[in-house]
């Protein structure tokens, strides 16, 4: 088997495991829905049809979610900041698209008001493009050259917000309001080849990277258009923005993420 071939078939297997690897967890997803579904439906016959689907009652104020959907990143390309020396990244693509997943649970302060907290985790995206380096000094590292990259960005989050909702009892739709803070932590890895040099060295084709890591606090707002189908669940299509996920002062990232959310309450 030659090279090229043997390069070919596992650039083919890791793209077709990477389908693999979503589609079940997205069918896991559904199937989450799915039997909660169920369940909702058949708890529903225990309630009086005048509390069906409030939302608003006093007595249930604890309910928890789970989302799936995709990030779309928003990264200053031209806002790159270095220690000392200059550096261009010319992109192919200036916003790529991250899966992203969220879990959280909220609490009902109030019949028009609840506060969340959630955990969120982008998977990564990916930019490729090439670099113009002049003696560019930034997170410890030098480079210097030409170089081409491919760089992935992912990020851990947790959020704390207040959300307000439009839902009276008895409506079958709705739409709900969100914002809050967050605290970040992401990941910008740079994957190096081509001409230049990393810390006096020659780069390696492929095997040279340098890894960023940072935490920061951002401000998130967002809204849901939701349905009711039950008295215990709601299904969800959230919209979520996070802002200035600031990665070593080398990457400025904001993300509008859109998900498919279940909620059900307690």
């Amino acid at each position: 088997m030659s090279f090229f071939y043997r390069a070919k078939w596992l650039n083919t297997a890791c793209f077709k495991a990477r389908c693999l690897s979503r589609g079940v967890a997205s069918l896991i997803f559904g199937g989450m829905v799915s039997f909660a579904l169920i369940l909702d439906a058949n708890a529903a016959t225990d309630y009086q049809s005048a509390d069906y689907a409030s939302w608003k009652s006093s007595d249930q104020k604890t309910y928890v979610f789970g989302a799936m959907g995709a990030a779309f990143l928003d990264h200053n390309q031209s806002g790159r900041k270095t220690t000392s020396g200059t550096i261009t990244l010319d992109s192919e693509d200036d916003d790529q698209i991250s899966p992203i997943i969220t879990l959280g649970t909220g609490w009902h302060v109030h019949r028009y008001f609840a506060f969340e907290a959630s955990y969120s985790f982008m998977t990564g995206a990916e930019y490729k493009g090439s670099i113009t380096a002049n003696n560019a000094v930034f997170d410890g590292n030098t480079l210097d050259g030409t170089p081409s990259y491919t760089e992935t960005i992912s990020g851990h989050m947790l959020g704390l917000t207040l959300a307000s909702t439009s839902y009276d009892k008895g409506d079958v739709l709705g739409f709900s309001l969100r914002g809050g803070v967050f605290v970040y932590n992401m990941t910008d890895e740079l994957k190096l080849s081509g001409s230049g040099t990393l810390n006096g060295s020659a780069i390696a084709s492929g095997n040279d990277k340098i890894k960023m890591t940072d935490n920061g606090i951002g401000w998130t707002a967002g809204g849901s258009i939701f349905m009711v189908p039950s008295q215990r669940s709601r299904l969800e299509l959230r919209f979520d923005h996070m802002h200035d996920m600031d990665v070593k002062s080398f990457n400025l990232i904001s993300a509008t993420s859109a998900k498919i959310n279940y909620r059900m309450r307690f």
